[in-house]
């Protein structure tokens, strides 16, 4: 089978400061995410993360972190200053790197965009002793970190990668409030 590749003109072309405006379902989605906690379920390649952005922009409520898929991270920072021109940093890197790209950048970058696997920034690992199993030793992860972040917004993007509400994920999420 041969597939023919089409190439679809962009969305805004280059130079031109004006936005196409909202689908419907995008408004419908900016308007639902205005009220309050709000899901999502749109195919890909919809236009959901427009919709959120638009909402996200009107609260006005930063700091906000956006945790979604690492193949996706670029796409948030990028859609976030194509279409509400707001600056977004992809806290990406080795542990220590992402804490410090947090740390330096936390009252200075409206959105901050994070994959799942980096959720784990959040946690510190400690030891400990559970008498029942002898002397082996299970890693106890805490959510300390969580809170020396206090986001104001948290979008989980790709949701089903939080598998269950006992998963480290799960958990680092709830920590934020």
């Amino acid at each position: 089978m041969t597939r023919k590749v089409v190439n679809l003109p962009l969305f805004v072309e280059e130079g031109n400061k004006e936005l196409p405006p909202m689908y419907a379902h995008q408004e419908v989605i900016k308007e639902k995410c205005l009220k309050g906690p709000t899901a999502v379920f749109c195919e890909q390649g919809t236009g959901k993360t427009r919709g959120v952005l638009e909402a996200l922009k009107d609260l006005g409520k930063f700091p906000i972190l956006v945790v979604c898929p690492k193949t996706v991270i670029d796409v948030w920072v990028q859609e976030a200053k194509k279409w509400v021109g707001l600056d977004a940093l992809a806290v990406v890197g080795s542990k220590k790197r992402r804490v410090k790209l947090l740390r330096d950048n936390f009252d200075k970058v409206p959105i901050f965009v994070i994959n799942y696997d980096g959720l784990r920034t959040f946690t510190k690992q400690r030891r400990k002793l559970i008498k029942n199993e002898g002397n082996r030793r299970r890693v106890v992860y805490e959510n300390d970190i969580a809170k020396d972040f206090p986001w104001r917004v948290v979008v989980a993007d790709e949701s089903s990668k939080l598998k269950h509400h006992t998963s480290l994920q799960s958990k680092t999420l709830h920590a934020f409030g």
